[in-house]
């Protein structure tokens, strides 16, 4: 399973990356700083969940959202944010996010439900 991670913050992207590394070893992680980043690492790896930050600079999290759903409608998108009060229904629909987590995220429960995916995609 292949998760990545977008967020313009470099060490949000390592504590992210190094905790469920960690918790597992099944899982291949990818990181990008940003939406463009993150568009490219799309399109030469096969990803299987998506978590990005909402605010980012140059292409901000909706924005990129709405643009790997677009692109790859099969792939789970979920937004981590510390905006996630400014956040409606609307821009989650209209943008094909499936959830909103607030920022800072829980690791022992970012790990859980990473795990709880990837029971999912396995149709487990």
């Amino acid at each position: 399973m292949t998760i990545l991670f977008v967020d313009d913050q470099p060490q949000i992207l390592k504590i992210y990356s190094e905790e469920v590394d960690y918790a597992h070893p099944w899982a291949t992680v990818l990181t990008a700083e940003g939406g463009e980043e993150a568009l490219q690492l799309l399109k030469t790896h096969k990803v299987d969940l998506v978590f990005t930050d909402a605010r980012m600079p140059r292409m901000d999290g909706h924005e990129f959202a709405k643009r790997a759903r677009d692109l790859y409608p099969e792939i789970p998108v979920f937004m981590i944010t510390g905006y996630a009060g400014e956040i409606t229904e609307e821009d989650i629909v209209a943008n094909g996010v499936r959830r909103v987590f607030s920022k800072p995220i829980d690791l022992d429960f970012l790990v859980e439900f990473v795990a709880e995916q990837r029971s999912k995609l396995l149709g487990a």
